[in-house]
């Protein structure tokens, strides 16, 4: 019966270390790459949005990513354009310290890359 309990510890440690870092795991501070702009995906009222931290050209606090809804190896979003001031549906996945989003805007599609800030 012991091993049995130290085998299911285990293997819940293993999953729980491995889940971190994975393309699943989207929450932390993203540099975007515009306007020296920080987003922090984070878990608010028991849904997973983007809120801009810092920027110097846009304001702290836009909502940046909504509507973020997981898929079984990427998360389906909505994401904000401060320059269109309109939201574009997108796909987001993590690779690595890399957020990918493929923005869906009408006639054509944009990739976007935001590093983790670390």
């Amino acid at each position: 019966m012991k091993s049995l309990t130290y085998l299911a510890v285990f293997l819940l440690t293993s999953f729980s270390v491995n889940a971190k870092g994975t393309s699943l795991d989207i929450a932390g501070v993203w540099h975007t790459g515009n306007n020296n702009s920080l987003v922090k995906i984070a878990t608010n009222e028991g849904l997973m949005v983007g809120r801009l931290i810092k920027s110097d050209k846009a304001k702290v606090g836009t909502l940046i990513l909504s509507e973020l809804k997981q898929q079984k190896s990427y998360w389906l979003a909505k994401v904000y354009s401060i320059k269109r001031d309109q939201f574009f549906p997108a796909k987001v996945t993590r690779k690595d310290n890399k957020l990918l989003l493929k923005v869906d805007a009408g006639f054509f599609t944009k990739e976007i890359e935001w590093q983790l800030h670390e």
